[in-house]
């Protein structure tokens, strides 16, 4: 385990951390594109420079950092996660597996550890979807699934483009970056679990086997406004009727793959024009499908568009569905995972693997690059959220295997 001084240094480093975008009592916002996530970036730049670790960023915002090995021209280990949370979000979903990243290095060479591989850590730009409803941008570009007309076109509630955004915090986003796959050996992600299997179980550490992959779209229901008192109830065309039904088509839909693991949510509903005494005449639902076997989550979204197109039909309302992103689950590396498994075992330390349910950016680099990721218990199961807690116990048995998982593959 840390050794106390380590634990006491990194305990302060993330409480820092997590003062960036903190609003007291309601969590921390640190939204993709932001001054408060490119703070966060700075915050990690100084302590890295302060190490004499070399810093760049690349004009997508993501942040790399590395520590030479004694042979340069060997492929680097890759570590880290992502910086950039939900609106009022917590302190550890992705933040914590970049600052366990950067202290494992720290430790490193404290302890003048000797290693032919480089190490470098990487911090991703972007990864959660809640500004601009598109997840893992980072990476996503990094990887070649997103380029620069693919960014002018999605935009946050305040019309700002992604495109636009990088362009304001000084970035050149006709200048996007594509990773030299040949230049890494191996990538390892840390991160909290968000959910509660392995608290359930009294475990430390799981060992994901695969990522789940979310399709996602948007559904407009338009129908005709009308006065809610003068209009009849067999005269209505009433938009937001129509999507209530449509929720539960959704429902419905996820259920009937549960078996799969697969799962459907509309998370965001807007109803126009909004007031009390006008019958809807417009609503827009976000959805999301996610699983880890692809023909279940395809089966799912086909349902889906079959039910709405027969609900909007039957209420004759006019319906639109657009197909927002489609996205493959990700079977991580049969050999990093037994490098991770064979330390918990020499180290007594309780494990399970098991899959995710939520995305990652490790997921766009595993079919590239030889992945592994590494959950540490969330409390409660609770994530996207200001109450989101791991123990520190668990962080340091977490810290312990990923150090320790760097240092197998970085000789």
């Amino acid at each position: 385990m840390m050794v106390k001084n380590a634990e006491s240094h990194f305990r302060e480093i993330f409480e820092s951390f997590s003062k960036i975008g903190l609003d007291k009592g309601r969590g921390i916002t640190r939204l993709a594109y932001t001054r408060e996530e490119e703070e966060a970036r700075f915050a990690l730049i100084k302590l890295s420079e302060n190490l004499g670790f070399k810093v760049r960023k690349d004009q997508a915002g993501n942040l790399w950092i590395r520590k030479e090995g004694s042979d340069s021209r060997l492929p680097a280990v890759l570590v880290g996660s992502h910086l950039d949370t939900v609106p009022q979000g917590g302190a550890y979903d992705g933040a914590l597996g970049v600052l366990l990243g950067f202290e494992c290095m720290r430790q490193l060479s404290e302890e003048g550890f000797s290693h032919r591989h480089p190490i470098e850590l990487v911090a991703f730009a972007g990864e959660e979807s809640s500004r601009f409803n598109i997840a893992t941008i980072g990476s996503k570009i990094l990887t070649g699934k997103l380029d620069a007309e693919a960014l002018k076109t999605a935009k946050d509630k305040q019309g700002i483009t992604i495109y636009q955004a990088l362009k304001e915090l000084g970035y050149d986003p006709d200048d996007l970056p594509r990773l030299d796959v040949s230049k890494y050996k191996a990538f390892l992600e840390l991160h909290i679990e968000q959910n509660d299997v392995l608290e359930k179980e009294n475990l430390q550490i799981g060992i994901v086997e695969k990522i789940a992959a979310p399709i996602r779209a948007r559904l407009e229901l338009r129908g005709v406004e009308a006065h809610s008192g003068a209009c009849p109830m067999g005269e209505r065309h009433d938009a937001l009727a129509a999507a209530a039904e449509v929720i539960l088509a959704v429902e419905k839909a996820g259920n009937k793959e549960k078996d799969h693991q697969t799962v459907t949510t509309v998370g965001q509903c807007i109803v126009r024009p909004g007031a009390m005494n006008v019958v809807p005449g417009y609503t827009e639902l976000l959805i999301d499908i996610r699983g880890v076997e692809k023909e279940s989550i395809l089966r799912a979204y086909e349902e889906i568009k079959e039910s709405s197109s027969a609900i909007a039909e039957k209420r004759d309302i006019r319906l639109t569905f657009d197909l927002l992103s489609s996205e493959s689950p990700a079977k991580l590396d049969f050999e990093i995972l037994n490098v991770i498994e064979t330390i918990c075992i020499e180290k007594k330390i309780p494990y399970k693997r098991m899959n995710s349910g939520a995305g990652h950016d490790c997921m766009n680099l595993a079919p590239l690059i030889p992945t592994g990721l590494i959950f540490v218990p969330s409390k409660g199961g609770i994530s996207h959220n200001k109450d989101e807690f791991t123990e520190y116990r668990d962080i340091y048995a977490g810290a312990e295997v990923l150090k320790e998982a760097i240092k197998v593959l970085s000789v």
